[in-house]
């Protein structure tokens, strides 16, 4: 049996790596000595190492995007249940800290929100198909809050007159482009507007969404 020159000790022959190069297929020294060698080089030459893999990446940026898009085409489905099976493992800490984020972020998490429902139409679809009651209730607490929130003496006709011109402006593009938006929303924690010609504006749909009900003029 071959002796490991670094550590002197007898060893299987499949403790060492194959070298055609060395005498006798293999090379001289064991894998557990090889390991420790490159650790040890590696703790020593840290950032050595980092500047040649940014070189490296640099220079050979497209070789290393076609071999990684390969890799991924080759490799989908065995990523995808290492991904699923991941997960699964860390579900609860991966959980936390997107609530902990979320917490700290909430424009931004439900920006991230939005784009992602807009970018999945068919989840967005199903999702829609197990929660159909929920959008019904909320469509119909809206109704309520509107019809509350609106005079009696209000112009329906001008109101009208808002919600037609949207919907020509709309009827240009694929999806909504414009909302008719309440400057003073009609339900939040401070204030509650009413539904009049007054409070009323057309508004870019990606102002509006980022408005919400947080947001109106004058506010404290």
């Amino acid at each position: 049996m071959p002796v490991c020159k670094t550590c002197d000790t007898e060893k299987s022959v499949e403790d060492f790596h194959k070298s055609p190069t060395c005498k006798g297929g293999h090379r001289p020294v064991c894998r557990q000595c090889v390991a420790v060698s490159v650790k040890v080089y590696k703790a020593a030459n840290r950032e050595k190492i980092l500047e040649q893999k940014r070189q490296e990446r640099v220079r050979d940026k497209e070789i290393i995007a076609a071999r990684n898009a390969k890799y991924y085409v080759d490799n989908k489905e065995k990523r995808s249940a290492k991904q699923r099976s991941w997960y699964e493992r860390n579900k609860e800490s991966v959980k936390a800290r997107a609530k902990a984020w979320a917490d700290a972020n909430p424009e931004r998490a439900k920006a991230t929100k939005r784009k992602n429902k807009l970018s999945r139409p068919e989840t967005v679809k199903a999702e829609y198909q197990r929660n159909k009651h929920q959008y019904f209730a909320r469509a119909a607490s809206r109704r309520v809050t509107v019809k509350q929130a609106t005079p009696v003496r209000a112009d329906q006709n001008e109101i009208a007159e808002m919600f037609i011109i949207a919907g020509k402006l709309n009827s240009f593009f694929t999806k909504p482009v414009v909302h008719v938006d309440h400057v003073v929303p009609l339900n939040s924690k401070l204030v509650c507007g009413l539904h009049t010609p007054a409070n009323l504006q057309i508004l870019s749909a990606k102002a509006n969404l980022a408005k919400r009900n947080r947001h109106w003029p004058d506010m404290p």
